[in-house]
């Protein structure tokens, strides 16, 4: 046998040493994983600037914050993780381009926020005052959090934003861009 056989022999069963060790051995793939997703920076920041009204069933306002959004895979991936805060009278709009049930989790979070689940123009669902992951906290233990009903959009804000505004299932939403 040659040379070159023996090359792609031990190349081949090397391969598939290093992805049985890694399939097996998950935590050593956390590390790199979170160091993909912190993001550079100020975090994300939308250069347009967009304020977000919210509205009960009557047309009355109830609410109106400036708006980060997260359009994109990568933004909406990064989210608010990784950041000390969030300002505050401000939140971020996760814009799927799928309406489906999405479930999000407190990844990198350092502080508490409320999610509010919207389908088009309408909240559907509500999840007040969630906790940041306690530290030292691995992945495989973080509570999930879903919409019971299938949205296109999720709006994070920070904890106490509901309840201090009264924001209920019904109320709608309108995003607005603010001139530059």
């Amino acid at each position: 046998m040659d040379k070159k056989f023996w090359f792609q022999l031990f190349g081949l069963v090397a391969v598939i040493l290093l992805a049985t060790f890694l399939a097996f051995n998950r935590k050593y793939l956390i590390p790199l994983t979170s160091q993909l997703m912190k993001p550079t920076g100020q975090g994300i920041q939308d250069q347009s600037k967009q304020t977000l009204k919210i509205q009960d069933s009557q047309g009355n306002l109830k609410a109106q914050i400036n708006l980060e959004l997260a359009d994109t895979p990568d933004k909406r991936s990064k989210g608010l993780g990784y950041r000390d805060s969030l300002s505050s009278g401000s939140g971020m709009l996760f814009i799927h381009d799928k309406t489906q049930k999405y479930v999000y989790w407190m990844k990198g979070m350092k502080f508490p926020i409320d999610f509010i689940w919207i389908l088009d123009d309408q909240i559907v669902d509500i999840k007040p005052d969630v906790p940041p992951p306690i530290a030292g906290q691995t992945d495989d233990t973080l509570e999930r959090y879903g919409s019971v009903l299938p949205v296109n959009k999720v709006l994070e804000t920070n904890a106490g934003f509901v309840e201090a505004n009264n924001i209920q299932k019904g109320d709608k939403i309108i995003v607005e861009n603010k001139s530059k």
